[in-house]
């Protein structure tokens, strides 16, 4: 029997790999629509044979074929959320120009948040294992011992208890919204969060759409978590889910982002550029109604920068949060990049038709020497041909010269949203370093001072073993003026008190 089923498996183990990937029932995976009919067995063999293997058989979420993905990576992934939310704000109250974009680091601090949120609870719901079981407590803070030892269980069942169904499909609810959050913020950066998390987050969303097929947020979630075969996004990628979400919130400009992204991969630019020039509509309008409240936290920003530069500053350990209402948004930066983007490739499509059939400066025209009158120095009979070649080739430089416009005007507002300045002092490139380096490995707290009489009694109580003669190598140490110069520049908790650098914008 054994020998029976070995021959069995390996008889069934090569399948056709188109056919494993269009079966959404097993693998969880919409299938793909197409319209015409279905073609006849040997015609697909035949296909899957001129195909690279590695472009049928590799199976892998949407999210994963996305664009500047590599640009993310670092250790904000690594790091724990506390630390990296310190660091955004220290970043956010150090001396412009920024180290980094504040807007960029807030979207990130948050897009972790989310997604360790969102991880959690998407285990918790795959492992239907409740959090007293997990040993999180009985809804108190004193914890699961503490709580019973003064009686306040309230009823608890135990570390044996089971989640019903409902409450497992609340969870991953959440666990859904939180990811939507995450992709509405940054879809760049979720993707990458998400990669690194675990692998649970990839069905959660298509498990809320088993319950609930018209949750917005599960619809989202699942247009990036859809198993598709690898490098084939145009082709087994559709719009519907992406339209049904704008249709049910117009308001929203971040699914319009992913799915101008997405016309960009099918190469329909004109509808990507329609699609983000709504969307920043939508986020400019959204942006001026939290205007005043933006120039208030700016007025109290250089309000802090000024105490800086007159030696006033603030401890940094005890530096004021930033509301998450109140923190700079991205997505405006976003959306004038991808349209840049596409716009500089439309000019780019449109180089080789206005160069097409142009004869190179300084070449002399045959036709100069023929007229109607067929006398010289007339202007040159013109086919109708080639005036229809003229005609489009001045139409394509049209086409260039305004694509390649909007990109420059595009570029510039993006670059707009970026202090920079020639170059950072070395003394405040290293002082945020040293903040950054005291945050990864921990707040070193500032070791006590000691006392110079507890100092003076040891060494009289010690002056008594040594028959009154103390040692001529106990001197008292001398601070030399560079070590008092660098403690100036390097105080423990403050920052320099440096000349504010030339700032651009």
């Amino acid at each position: 029997m054994t020998k029976k089923k070995k021959g069995q498996s390996s008889t069934a183990a090569p399948k056709d790999p188109l056919a494993s990937a269009n079966n959404g029932s097993i693998q969880g995976i919409a299938p793909i629509s197409d319209t015409t009919s279905s073609p006849a067995p040997s015609t697909i063999s035949a296909k899957a044979k001129t195909q690279e293997p590695s472009t049928s058989a590799l199976i892998i979420c949407r999210n994963k074929h996305w664009r500047y993905i590599s640009s993310f990576h670092g250790p904000w992934l690594q790091l724990p959320p506390e630390v990296l939310e310190s660091l955004a704000h220290s970043n956010y109250a150090s001396p412009r120009p920024h180290p980094i974009d504040p807007a960029v680091f807030y979207d990130l601090v948050k897009i972790r948040r989310q997604v360790d949120e969102a991880t959690n609870l998407a285990v918790r719901a795959a492992s239907g294992v409740t959090s007293t079981s997990l040993g999180v407590g009985n809804g108190t803070m004193l914890g699961s011992n503490g709580a019973a030892a003064l009686g306040l269980t309230f009823g608890a069942s135990g570390g044996n208890a089971k989640m019903s169904r409902e409450r497992k499909h609340r969870m991953r609810e959440l666990a859904t919204r939180k990811l939507s959050h995450a992709y509405h913020l940054d879809e760049i950066a979720a993707s990458v969060a998400t990669m690194q998390s675990a692998s649970t987050l990839e069905d959660v969303a298509n498990l809320v759409l088993q319950r609930d097929s018209t949750d917005s947020d599960a619809k989202y979630v699942h247009f990036f978590h859809e198993k598709i075969p690898s490098r084939m996004l145009a082709q087994c990628t559709s719009l519907q889910p992406l339209d049904e979400v704008i249709a049910k919130r117009p308001t929203e400009g971040a699914p319009l982002r992913t799915r101008a992204v997405t016309r960009v991969f099918k190469e329909d630019f004109v509808g990507a550029t329609r699609d983000l020039s709504e969307a920043l509509a939508v986020c400019r309008y959204r942006l001026a109604q939290h205007k005043a409240g933006r120039n208030q936290l700016e007025l109290a920003s250089a309000r802090g920068a000024g105490d800086q530069q007159n030696g006033q500053a603030r401890d940094w350990r005890q530096e004021v949060k930033i509301d998450e209402e109140a923190q700079p948004s991205s997505l405006e930066a976003q959306l004038l990049f991808h349209r840049a983007g596409v716009y500089l490739t439309i000019a780019c499509q449109y180089v080789d038709a206005a160069l097409k059939g142009q004869k190179p400066h300084g070449t002399p025209d045959d036709t100069a020497e023929k007229s109607e009158d067929g006398r010289n120095g007339e202007v040159p009979v013109r086919t109708p041909a080639e005036r229809e070649v003229d005609r489009r080739r001045l139409e394509a430089r049209k086409m260039v010269k305004s694509n390649a416009k909007r990109a420059l005007r595009d570029y510039i507002s993006f670059l707009s949203h970026l202090d920079y300045t020639p170059g950072l002092p070395s003394e405040l490139t290293e002082e945020f370093l040293r903040k950054v380096d005291a945050a990864a490995n921990g707040f070193n707290k500032p070791k006590p001072k000691a006392n110079p009489t507890c100092k003076l009694l040891e060494i009289s109580d010690n002056s008594n073993l040594s028959h009154g003669h103390l040692s001529d190598a106990l001197v008292p140490r001398k601070s030399t003026s560079s070590q008092n110069h660098s403690n100036h520049l390097y105080p423990d908790t403050r920052y320099p008190s440096l000349p504010p650098p030339e700032v651009y914008q």
